[in-house]
């Protein structure tokens, strides 16, 4: 997130180590209240959140539509992620397949279209106070 509280493309750019963009299904708890799945969300994801780090939400079709259009053909795959030593199992987690490198010419581009399709946003961390 920008310090103007948008969302920056970066966020939606491949790694160099990554094939997929990481995300996580919201739907997949099978409820209609928001903050349990975030909280379930929060509690199973694999990878350190940050006091100031966000979960933005992105509509799936809009996401397929606008990456159709810049001439993608993405797939949205569900891949549960095992338990570790660090975390337990994340079973909503979710890959977009079919972006373009990190490195790539279009990757800022589409990174930034992609951010613009963000619909809602959520703190990953929530104070203990909070809850």
């Amino acid at each position: 997130m920008r310090v103007d509280g948008t969302v920056d493309g970066e966020a939606f750019r491949l790694s160099a180590t990554e094939s997929g963009l990481s995300v996580n299904w919201i739907e997949f708890f099978g409820t209609s209240d928001r903050a349990v799945a975030l909280d379930e969300i929060r509690r199973q994801i694999h990878r350190r959140l940050g006091t100031n780090s966000v979960f933005a939400e992105l509509n799936v079709q809009a996401l397929k539509a606008l990456l159709n259009a810049a001439g993608l053909h993405p797939s949205i795959v569900h891949d549960p992620l095992p338990s570790n030593a660090q975390y337990g199992e994340d079973q909503s987690h979710s890959e977009v397949l079919g972006l373009p490198p990190h490195h790539s010419p279009d990757a800022a581009m589409i990174g930034d279209m992609i951010a613009d399709l963000v619909a809602a946003q959520y703190p990953a961390v929530v104070p203990s106070s909070s809850r």
